[in-house]
């Protein structure tokens, strides 16, 4: 089984940093003046925008038959891989922003580690959580 992510997950990521970015924005605006609060808030929007879809063009879960395996990043390649025999659970998180794309958030705690797992269609996530149930019998 191999996930992908969607636009919809990406474009999740590119809000979420367009909030922190016009919270940055107000602060220099209240502190500095408007045009550097403008120049901070739309600077730091481009930049965490660029950052964010780069980030995700390579992002893939993929479960193979003893290990889920996790690669993400585009400059710099980021692959771990969780012994399935060593999940200890899922949960999953949606916010209304993600359900209004069709997203979510599912996290994957392991017996050390816990991997979140930003952006994956619901389909997805819940043919993930039933598959490492399945494996399980019951996590």
């Amino acid at each position: 089984m191999k996930c992908y992510l969607p636009v919809s997950g990406t474009l999740l990521a590119v809000l979420w940093s367009a909030g922190f970015s016009a919270v940055v924005g107000i602060a220099v605006w209240l502190l500095v003046s408007v045009f550097w609060g403008l120049i901070a808030g739309f600077g730091l929007f481009a930049l965490l925008a660029v950052v964010c879809t780069l980030h995700r063009i390579g992002y893939c879960v993929e479960v193979r038959d003893y290990e889920l395996i996790l690669n993400r990043g585009f400059f710099m390649l980021s692959v771990q891989k969780f012994p399935l025999r060593f999940v200890t659970g899922t949960s999953r998180i949606t916010t209304p922003l993600s359900r209004l794309l069709g997203v979510g958030i599912i996290t994957i705690s392991t017996s050390g580690r816990i991997a979140v797992l930003i952006g994956l269609s619901l389909r997805d996530i819940a043919q993930l959580r039933s598959f490492l149930i399945e494996r399980e019998g019951g996590l």
